[in-house]
C-alpha cells in the first residue's frame, strides 16, 4: 500500500513503530559504547600495572603509612592532654593517672566541650530566631504595639 491510501491511524502506528525501532537502535548503541568504555578502563588499568611490583613492597608501604598516621594521632592526643589538663607528658617519671583515668578525663573534657558548643549554638539560633534584624526586644515590643496589632504579650 502507498502512503496516500493509509488512514491517519495507520500512519500514526507506522510512525510509532519506526520511532520504537530507532529508539531500540540508539539504546543498543549506547550499551555498546558503555561496554567499550568499561573494557577500555580495564585495559588501561591492566597496562598500568607494573609486573615488577611486589606485594611485600605494598604491604610495607601501607605499614609505614599507618604507623605515620598513628604517630600523628598520638602527638595530637598528647598535645590535647597537655593543654587542657596540665598533665606532664614528657619525662620518665611515674604517670599520675592510669590509662583508664586518662580516658575518663578525656571523655569528660570532650563532653564539656560539646555542651559548651551546644549552648553557644542554641544561644545563636535563639537570638536569630526572634531577632532577625539588629533590633532589641524592647524595640520589637514597641514596634508591635505601635501598629495596632496585638501580640502574645498584649493578652496578659
Amino acid at each position: 500500500m502507498s502512503d496516500k491510501h493509509l488512514s491517519g491511524e495507520e500512519k500514526r502506528r507506522l510512525l510509532k513503530e519506526q520511532f520504537k525501532q530507532d529508539l531500540k537502535l540508539r539504546k543498543e548503541f549506547l550499551n555498546k559504547v558503555q561496554g567499550l568504555r568499561q573494557t577500555q578502563r580495564i585495559n588501561k588499568a591492566l597496562s598500568d600495572l607494573n609486573p615488577e611490583d611486589d606485594t611485600d613492597d605494598w604491604i610495607q608501604k601501607l605499614n609505614e603509612e599507618s604507623a605515620f598516621a598513628e604517630a600523628k594521632a598520638d602527638l595530637a592526643m598528647d598535645d590535647t592532654l597537655s593543654k587542657h589538663m596540665d598533665i606532664p607528658i614528657e619525662g620518665p617519671a611515674t604517670p599520675r593517672h592510669s590509662e583508664e583515668e586518662m580516658q575518663k578525663i578525656m571523655a569528660e573534657s570532650l563532653v564539656e566541650q560539646m555542651k559548651a558548643q551546644m549552648r553557644e549554638e542554641a544561644k545563636l539560633s535563639h537570638s536569630e530566631e526572634y531577632l532577625p534584624d539588629d533590633t532589641t526586644p524592647e524595640e520589637d515590643a514597641s514596634k508591635s504595639k505601635g501598629t495596632g496589632r496585638k501580640t502574645l504579650g498584649d493578652f496578659d
